[in-house]
């Protein structure tokens, strides 16, 4: 359990760290983008972005490691995993973030790790509240949904029933000129 939490711990540093690479490398991107940027600034951001890019891909090595490691997937009734998911992040998110959780009836019985998917949802909840510095909230949903062939063939997913854990937030997102879109 030590090693675990030592893990998540780290793993969450990690990420944090990456996201502050991204920020970094978006805005070496857009200063690149500036027509009056002399010849030698603009050789100094492109150095930036390399090595900006050298440690995220770093970064994602480090958070990779552990999981090729010590990935170990086992059944998982993702019901009470979400439902005790979701007490430990009200006990952590701000109290102006309001967490809500909807569950449609049914079986949710996965095949997973349980620590990757802690990691997973607990990012997600992380990049949410730093997206939402004013208060907001955070949806969490678990349902059911069929995959027609159709639907199948077009996504890369096979056909038949899967389980949708399903995470949005009401904060303020990525701004368009970070993405490229």
């Amino acid at each position: 359990e030590r090693v675990a939490a030592i893990g998540q711990l780290a793993a969450g540093i990690a990420h944090d760290f990456n996201n502050i690479l991204t920020s970094i490398i978006g805005f070496a991107e857009l200063l690149l983008l500036e027509p009056d940027l002399s010849g030698s600034a603009k050789e100094d951001v492109e150095r930036i972005t390399k090595q900006g890019h050298r440690a995220a891909h770093l970064v994602r090595q480090i958070l990779d490691f552990p999981r090729q490691t010590i990935s170990s997937k086992h059944p998982l009734d993702l019901l009470p995993f979400i439902k005790e998911t979701v007490k430990l992040l009200e006990r952590t998110i701000p109290e102006d973030i309001h967490i809500s959780l909807e569950i449609e009836p049914g079986q949710y019985t996965i095949t997973a790790d349980l620590i990757q998917l802690q990691q997973a949802v607990t990012n997600l909840a992380l990049n949410a509240r730093d997206a939402m510095p004013d208060g907001g909230e955070i949806h969490l949903r678990l349902f059911q949904r069929a995959i027609s062939e159709e639907e199948a063939l077009l996504s890369d997913m096979d056909d038949g029933n899967w389980i949708v854990l399903s995470i949005s937030d009401t904060g303020c997102g990525i701004a368009p000129e970070l993405t490229g879109k």
